[in-house]
């Protein structure tokens, strides 16, 4: 711990290089034995992270926190030994802590602290899988939402670089500021290269509804969608999500994931015409910047 103290000790710091950040990550853990974490980046992620200046850390009495800057508030990520209670500590924005489990192993414990630290428990998200098996369905129900599209003068378009400001503005006005997570340049040209993106457009083109997702090998990951509040309630959402599934099993994937707000229960309705729950949960903790 004599180590730790020495390189990362006093208050918030940002990380300069991947190096760095591997090099803080190693000797923490060194030091400090088997830790529990709710961190899942990959390295191109963190690339893009540190490339845009956007990746802090600070260590919190026994608590390694790596902080990804947002426009409105941090996404916390923290390592701490298993017999270790988490610690928090004062920052310049809002702070976001997501816990992912299942009912059985959920991190039950790590939120009751987080919560005793001054965290707000904020949104519940249930995790659901789409597979090839519903095709049949979604075919028909495709149908039903091509003509329904074609009758309102919607078209589809993939995502260009240019959408994103008018996009991002339309998932954080539909969604919450803190469910939507701000793209570096690196993932928004990714997004427009492999047709990642699926943008509905009226007649004068204006984006209407957008949804982004990833694809991995035969996984594909379901990002945002969200309509634009003029469009709400009319079917451009469920339209636009058929429209993004049959596009996504069209490229070879086996198996669809992606989170709903455990209470909106129309999406819920929605998601469950062609996906089932895998049991996982995803709890946010939200600390205000005056903590």
């Amino acid at each position: 711990m004599k180590n730790v103290n020495k390189n990362l000790g006093g208050g918030i710091r940002r990380v300069d290089s991947i190096e760095e950040w591997i090099m803080i990550l190693k000797e923490f853990k060194s030091s400090m034995g088997k830790c529990d974490t709710n961190c899942y980046m990959n390295i191109p992620m963190l690339e893009g992270y540190v490339e845009e200046h956007r990746i802090f850390y600070s260590v919190i009495q026994s608590t390694l926190w790596c902080y990804i800057q947002e426009r409105e508030y941090y996404l916390g990520y923290y390592y701490v030994p298993k017999n270790q209670k988490i610690c928090v500590d004062g920052i310049d924005k809002d702070l976001v802590v997501s816990l992912i489990g299942t009912e059985s192993k959920y991190a039950l414990v790590r939120e009751n602290e987080l919560v005793e630290e001054g965290g707000r428990l904020f949104k519940r998200n249930v995790e659901y899988i789409s597979t090839e098996s519903i095709l049949p369905v979604l075919s028909k129900m495709k149908q039903k939402c091509n003509g329904f599209i074609l009758k309102m003068k919607i078209h589809y378009d993939f995502f260009h670089g240019v959408d994103y400001e008018e996009m991002y503005k339309m998932f954080k006005e539909r969604i919450d500021k803190y469910s939507v997570k701000l793209l570096t340049g690196k993932c928004i040209r990714q997004m427009e290269r492999e047709k990642e993106g699926i943008i509905a457009r009226a007649e004068n083109g204006k984006i209407v509804a957008a949804c982004c997702f990833t694809i991995n090998g035969n996984i594909a990951i379901l990002e945002n969608i969200a309509s634009d509040f003029a469009y709400n309630g009319i079917g451009i959402g469920s339209s636009l999500f058929c429209q993004e599934l049959s596009e996504i099993f069209s490229r070879g994937v086996k198996k669809a994931f992606f989170w709903v707000w455990e209470n909106n229960i129309e999406s819920r309705k929605m998601s469950e015409r062609f996906a089932t729950l895998t049991g996982r949960f995803s709890q946010y903790i939200v600390f205000e910047h005056n903590l």
